[in-house]
């Protein structure tokens, strides 16, 4: 295994051996190794689509929230509006869906370029939402939080997205009437104050 430096999101771990990896990938540092898994076919997410439709319906669901894809291409995101646009444009998709989109990035500025999409194909599919990871998960320790983690000291968490960048992104989705979604707590990416 090639051993990074002391990245943000990497946490070294105790080796029990020669072998032993001794690494554990925390929020974005586990792109290092989803990056080398192939990405599946078209044909492939087409079918993905289509058998959670139908543990979807079988479950008595008519509508569902999604929340964006992360880990995937840049594009990923745009590649399952269309797809899904498709399959509703063949009368092979019924589940209403609110999609988001995660941003920053190409997605987000699509969507803010294009300016949200509200009840299309048949009032099933909604665009209008940019979801945001400011920073990592609790399980993790990658919560940005205002006091250390009690069971690690050391430990605050670690911000995935400067406020730079955060900054001119609420401006524009307030002026877009676009929507904007972060999973913050109580902690320090909570992105209201100054809002």
């Amino acid at each position: 295994m090639v051993r990074a430096p002391a990245d943000p999101g990497i946490e070294r771990l105790p080796a029990a051996g020669a072998d032993a990896v001794d690494v554990m990938l925390i929020d974005r540092a586990e792109e290092l190794l989803t990056r080398l898994i192939p990405a599946p076919t078209q044909a492939q997410e087409t079918e993905a689509l289509l058998l959670a439709q139908e543990r979807s319906t079988r479950l008595g669901l008519t509508m569902i929230h999604d929340a964006g894809r992360t880990g995937d291409a840049e594009d990923a995101d745009w590649q399952e509006i269309e797809r899904l646009r498709s399959l509703y444009d063949q009368g092979r998709y019924k589940l209403r869906v609110y999609k988001s989109v995660v941003g920053p990035g190409k997605g987000a500025q699509r969507l803010l370029d294009a300016g949200p999409s509200i009840g299309e194909r048949g009032g099933r599919f909604t665009l209008r939402t940019i979801k945001l990871q400011i920073d990592g998960a609790l399980g993790s320790r990658g919560a940005a939080l205002l006091e250390p983690y009690s069971d690690e000291p050391g430990t605050r968490g670690l911000f995935r997205i400067e406020d730079q960048v955060l900054e001119p992104l609420f401006e524009r989705v307030v002026a877009d009437r676009t929507h904007l979604v972060d999973q913050g707590l109580e902690h320090e990416s909570n992105p209201t104050e100054g809002v």
